[in-house]
């Protein structure tokens, strides 16, 4: 412990040992009378977390930049054949609104659960939006999951229906009562492309529910409500250096919330998020980044270890996760790092 940082602690003492004696009838936790410089404060100025846009939905300023910045791209994403398609953010709010009315007209309701069985892909993306356009909530399923997880979990969330794909719901066995769609083999195109309205959806309903890993036994639903999401991303507002031209890259798996951060982020704010299949991601990331022209990048310190600086120039910002930062990583991205948390914890 440093010199500076012990005398800190002596002073903090002192203090709550001077507390205790003017004050003895007040509470342990009233730390009123403690000096200022002692403190530690949160967000001590007010965030409005509706902006430009209202209702200060999750998906609101996605709707706002589809109507003001239609043709710009939203989404890019990089395939494993190497493919790159594009959807502005017209064609990727027109795609999920017809998500949202299919959902809507099979009798979904606001805060219902709908679990996503999709691969990271165009239209996994589609479905979230389409889900939260819909008033309902989401959780992602890891098609790779053992079944008897899967099934637990869907069990669990008293779903009524699943959307899949061909490939990922193969092997999938859904409870009874449940039903299997495949989203992508569904004909949507005579569904209206408008934004749906879905009367009292408010900042307090529920925008997803993500299942814990599940290590200590089974896993548990972390319910987030919407005004929680749409708070933390406006918490961030000042501190990620976007543009509209910023392009950031999205390499979190779609069972981490940081996932949902970096969505959001980008599309409150009307910049590209940028996307790949899983093996280009894993297999060679660096190469990825500089094929989809990133310029701001969300890993954990582990994975941001394993690229060369030296090779990124473009890339503005760094920002870590889910674990604590190396000192090595800080000196190494002097001026374009930044440490983060995930959405669901803040």
């Amino acid at each position: 412990m440093s010199e500076e940082h012990a005398d800190v602690l002596v002073r903090q003492l002192n203090c709550a040992i001077v507390s205790c004696l003017n004050q003895p009838s007040n509470s342990t936790t009233d730390f009123m009378s403690f000096d200022q410089e002692f403190l530690s404060r949160a967000n001590s100025l007010p965030i409005n977390i509706y902006d430009k846009w209202s209702p200060g939905l999750l998906h609101s300023g996605f709707e706002h930049h589809a109507q003001e910045s239609s043709s710009r791209n939203a989404l890019e994403y990089l395939s494993k054949d190497g493919e790159v398609t594009s959807w502005t953010f017209k064609k990727l709010n027109q795609a999920a609104n017809q998500v949202a009315h299919y959902l809507i007209s099979r009798g979904l309701k606001r805060d219902d659960a709908v679990p996503l069985c999709l691969e990271k892909s165009p239209i996994f993306y589609i479905c979230v939006l389409g889900v939260l356009k819909a008033g309902s909530a989401f959780t992602p399923i890891d098609p790779s999951l053992p079944e008897q997880r899967k099934r637990f979990m869907i069990e669990e969330l008293g779903a009524n229906l699943v959307l899949a794909t061909k490939a990922t719901s193969r092997d999938l066995k859904i409870p009874k009562g449940v039903e299997l769609v495949d989203i992508a083999g569904e004909d949507l195109s005579s569904l209206p492309d408008s934004n749906p309205v879905i009367r009292d959806l408010k900042e307090n309903c529920l925008a997803y529910r993500i299942y814990t890993s599940g290590s200590t036994g089974k896993p548990k639903a972390v319910s987030l409500e919407i005004g929680s999401a749409v708070h933390t991303l406006h918490a961030s507002k000042s501190v990620i250096p976007w543009g509209e031209n910023s392009r950031l890259l999205q390499f979190a798996a779609t069972t981490f919330d940081m996932c949902y951060y970096d969505c959001f982020m980008a599309w409150t704010y009307g910049f590209t998020l940028c996307s790949a299949d899983k093996g280009r991601l894993l297999g060679d990331l660096e190469g990825t980044i500089k094929r989809m022209g990133a310029t701001m990048l969300d890993l954990t310190p582990s994975v941001a270890s394993t690229l060369h600086v030296e090779n990124l120039p473009e890339v503005e910002l760094l920002y870590c996760i889910g674990e604590s930062m190396p000192q090595d990583l800080v000196n190494d991205w002097d001026g374009r790092c930044a440490n983060s948390y995930g959405p669901t914890g803040n």
